[in-house]
């Protein structure tokens, strides 16, 4: 299940760049407006799962949007 939030988190990282041309952030801060909601499971492996779908986010749209200004 984690494996399929990883990817989850990466696609939500990708399409703010790709689809808007919004900054490479832009995913993983709507990830990051999730996050409350595991404070209420109060579980460490929780929060470090969210705090795994955040960097994934984060890095994915930063990929994108600096392989998009090399290329341009």
């Amino acid at each position: 299940m984690l494996l399929i939030a990883l990817g989850l988190a990466w696609l939500a990282g990708l399409l703010p760049v790709a689809a808007w041309a919004a900054p490479w952030w832009t995913g993983a801060a709507w990830i990051a407006a999730a996050l409350p909601a595991l404070a209420l499971r109060n579980s460490r492996i929780r929060w470090r799962a969210g705090f795994a779908l955040l960097v994934f986010a984060l890095l994915a749209g930063w990929r994108l949007s600096s392989s998009l200004q090399a290329t341009a």
